[in-house]
């Protein structure tokens, strides 16, 4: 059975929608409202009823696409432990695998635009996941593993972009999680207990 999607929610997705489709089209700067309230068939007070701006709902569209895009990378990853693949390799080919997927709707919105969002995204996605993980969590210190994951994942995935997503997505796997994988976050964890019991390394 179909979700059933709210009358708010299928208008959001048709603007948003309409927009993409104009993306195709022409550059952001020539896109107005009035061009994508009549391509999205809706009325200009119905299109600021959702969004303020052109620039919030590309804004909107990024964070709606990450935030999906980063729920379907945990499920995906999760999936592959279960299967008893290789839990380093695990998010990182789920990740590369999402991406890829969705190469489309960044390259019409232009990787450039994504890292903001994604930084934000991706933190306080793993946030979650390392309180889980971690019952004494300590944001302080987590904090600066994040901002070291979030700037070199994106920075890896930006490059890979603008080269044409090349290479066996395997190999790109491995690669990025010898980089960024869990066996960093695992380190920060060590290092955090140590903290823990005053400095005094086993």
């Amino acid at each position: 059975m179909t979700p059933y999607v709210d009358y708010k929610t299928r208008t959001r997705r048709r603007i948003q929608r309409a927009f993409l489709e104009l993306l195709e089209e022409r550059p952001f700067e020539k896109i107005t409202v009035a061009n994508i309230a009549e391509r999205a068939e809706v009325s200009r007070p119905t299109f600021y009823a959702h969004f303020e701006t052109k620039y919030f709902l590309l804004t909107s569209l990024v964070e709606d696409l990450l935030k999906a895009f980063f729920e379907q990378v945990s499920h995906e990853s999760e999936n592959r432990v279960l299967k008893g693949e290789s839990e380093l390799i695990g998010g990182e080919l789920a990740l590369l695998t999402e991406w890829k997927r969705h190469e489309r709707v960044i390259r019409l919105l232009g990787v450039e635009t994504l890292e903001d969002s994604f930084n934000k995204v991706a933190t306080r996605e793993f946030a979650v996941i390392t309180r889980a993980l971690t019952p004494d969590y300590d944001w302080a210190l987590f904090e600066l593993y994040y901002a070291f994951w979030t700037a070199a994942t994106f920075g890896f995935l930006k490059k890979w972009t603008e080269k044409g997503m090349p290479y066996d997505i395997n190999v790109v796997a491995n690669i990025m999680a010898t980089l960024v994988g869990p066996q960093v976050l695992a380190r920060v964890r060590a290092e955090y207990q140590w903290q823990l019991q005053g400095g005094a390394r086993p």
